[in-house]
């Protein structure tokens, strides 16, 4: 079995974790988990099973006597307790970049009491004796960074991994964001992929998920409840040339990156911002009318309960003349509907130039 190599680029940052939060180089670990987590959600989307590989109960377990159908379909690519990952990951031609942010909101102004980003940034993102004006986050080199897979034992039966892998990275690219932090606007990539090998993956998946495995039944994200909206910002946008005029960085600003790749604001738009002398983001807003759905959709943290976000948000990332904004997750059949057009009238209300693409 071949190993398969592919050449990526990096639209914004990619944070890949590291000890005390450091991401001081690239830690594979970060990507691995990533792609794991993008596959379970597809393969729960198109009817197979897919674990928790973080719960100590719920996880798979390797049975030699019962062979693949001992564990779900997700460990059987990825390995679990008692069978290896199917794949070691390697990357290349990555550097370190300056962290930066760029908010409006940076503590109090005007009097009155606001949110503090920078607070917020700062706790997130800062770590003993790495004040974030220390912290590095990765870009590509400009040859472009190159990601390889190569197998470490066989597969099941009938699966084609390669084009399994290539149908993967294709949905990270197209629809989400490779590694961690993808709600604070990192990991935005480009690869190229023919389109006859992502057609091919896909209809592999498909067939793999007719094979025997464990049964799960826990509800984790799936692609059946996925969102995606990208709208066209103009760089003359009356928010965007305040935001870059009186906006406060924090961490490094690099001019070789920021403005003139993309814009850090990420943080700013999925929390909360100060447009037309009003306070103003996707989550800051939808906890004024509910607070419940609020914390459902964007995550919170309270002492050890920690509630994940299932909405993300890119950097405004630069095309041509004009600036995109992704933003994606999963939300309920429920509030579907609802949520999506809070989403457009919020992005709308931050960005007048804002136009969603169909």
């Amino acid at each position: 079995m071949a190993e398969l190599k592919l050449t990526l680029k990096t639209l914004t940052p990619l944070w890949t974790g590291g000890v005390d939060k450091i991401c001081d180089r690239l830690h594979e670990t970060g990507i691995i988990g990533s792609l794991r987590w993008w596959y379970e959600a597809i393969v729960r989307g198109l009817g197979g099973e897919a674990c928790d590989p973080t719960s100590e109960e719920k996880r798979c377990t390797y049975d030699p006597k019962k062979g693949w159908s001992s564990v779900c379909h997700a460990c059987q690519i990825f390995g679990c307790t008692g069978l290896s990952r199917g794949f070691r990951v390697a990357l290349e031609r990555f550097q370190p970049v300056p962290l930066s942010f760029i908010t409006m909101l940076a503590g109090q102004q005007r009097g009155r009491r606001m949110p503090n980003n920078r607070w917020w940034l700062k706790k997130t993102f800062e770590s003993p004796g790495y004040p974030i004006n220390k912290v590095k986050a990765l870009f590509t080199t400009p040859q472009g960074g190159v990601i390889t897979l190569t197998p470490r034992r066989p597969f099941p039966k009938g699966v084609d991994w390669q084009a399994q892998m290539q149908y993967l990275l294709w949905w990270i690219v197209e629809k989400g964001g490779l590694g961690p932090k993808i709600q604070n606007g990192f990991g935005q990539i480009q690869v190229k992929i023919n389109p006859n090998i992502i057609k091919q993956g896909e209809e592999n998946l498909q067939k793999f998920m007719q094979q025997p495995a464990r049964k799960v039944k826990d509800k984790w994200p799936s692609i059946s409840e996925f969102f995606q909206l990208e709208f066209t910002i103009a760089r003359q946008d009356k928010y965007l040339k305040q935001l870059l005029s009186q906006g406060v960085w924090i961490g490094r600003n690099d001019p070789n990156l920021s403005p003139s790749r993309f814009v850090p604001c990420a943080f700013d738009i999925r929390y909360a911002t100060l447009a037309d002398n009003r306070i103003i983001g996707l989550r800051w807003s939808l906890k004024q009318q509910n607070r419940k759905l609020a914390t459902q959709l964007f995550g919170e943290v309270r002492g050890l309960r920690r509630v994940a976000s299932r909405i993300n948000v890119s950097h405004l990332i630069a095309k041509e003349d004009q600036y995109r904004l992704r933003v994606f997750g999963f939300v309920p059949p429920q509030h579907r509907n609802s949520v999506l057009k809070y989403i457009q009238d919020t992005i709308k209300g931050i960005f007048p130039t804002a136009r969603k693409i169909p």
